[in-house]
């Protein structure tokens, strides 16, 4: 019997040993499988989290405040990710605090990513029509600036319609007696006057009424006669004074209205004139005459 006692020790310390390897191999398995879940969570959350920033930095916003706004955001959710990474030792009770907390962001993002959407939809649909707007105005003020082209263009063409204009113009040399006679002559020395006629052309465009008519008389060697005075006599032509050599009034009546203009000096030069007429600011006639 005491045989049979020792012989079985051994079995019994061994069935002994064994249970405890079951149990602490049963330990340690288990206790991996915690570990094991709450990485997996772990990755989960930060997963779940790196997804909503990235949803975020998709998002950007014309408006500045907006987008300030979500800037900010973004630095809260890196705070949470970072938070996350660091728990290196956490415990289930942790990670559901965690989650809980993921999971309240989720439903926060939601909301705060539809917002976003239809702020900046109201926004695009605002730009357009702003930009439509503008485009309108631009338009407007393009088809103004040719209405105004056309109005300029019409009045410049009825300003140079209604310009009165020198049919004939003839010059001759002449010579002035004492008696009062006058006898036409092209000899330079016997001259004392130049006497210039010319007709205004009938303009149903041109008002009627008083004009100055200037005669300009140049030299060959490009001299101007000044009319006779102690003053140089001038008119403005193109917003330049020129001397004139004699001037007329004519009172126009929309017809063809014949005009003279004398030029009186006691000597003449050989050589050739040209007359020129003028009225009003434009020219509306030229000849020349050869005095020899």
């Amino acid at each position: 019997m005491e045989e049979q006692k020792k012989s079985n020790g051994p079995k019994v310390v061994i069935g002994v040993l064994l249970l405890v390897v079951a149990i602490l191999a049963y330990m340690l398995t288990s206790t991996k499988g915690e570990v094991t879940n709450v990485t997996e969570e772990k990755e989960r959350l930060v997963f779940d989290l790196q997804e909503m920033k990235r949803s975020l930095e998709d998002r950007e916003s014309d408006i500045d405040s907006l987008d300030s706004y979500i800037v900010e955001e973004i630095q809260r959710l890196q705070l949470v990710i970072d938070s996350v990474e660091g728990l290196n030792d956490a415990d289930a009770k942790t990670i559901k605090k965690y989650k809980n907390r993921v999971w309240s962001y989720k439903q926060r993002e939601k909301k705060f990513i539809s917002q976003i959407d239809s702020i900046n939809a109201a926004y695009e649909v605002m730009r357009m029509e702003k930009e439509r707007a503008e485009m309108n105005l631009f338009e407007e003020q393009q088809r103004n600036m040719e209405l105004n082209t056309e109005n300029r263009s019409l009045q410049r063409d009825l300003a140079v319609g209604s310009m009165l204009q020198a049919t004939v113009v003839e010059s001759k040399g002449a010579k002035v007696y004492k008696s009062g006679k006058v006898k036409e002559t092209q000899r330079a020395r016997r001259a004392t006057r130049l006497a210039t006629c010319a007709t205004i052309a009938k303009n149903p465009l041109s008002q009627p009424g008083v004009r100055e008519v200037y005669v300009r008389i140049t030299t060959s060697d490009n001299t101007v006669l000044a009319a006779q005075g102690e003053d140089e006599k001038s008119f403005e032509f193109n917003g330049q004074p020129l001397i004139y050599s004699a001037k007329t009034e004519v009172d126009y009546q929309n017809e063809n209205t014949m005009i003279c203009v004398d030029f009186d000096k006691e000597e003449f030069s050989k050589g050739e004139y040209t007359i020129a007429m003028f009225t009003e600011g434009y020219k509306i006639g030229e000849t020349k005459v050869s005095l020899n």
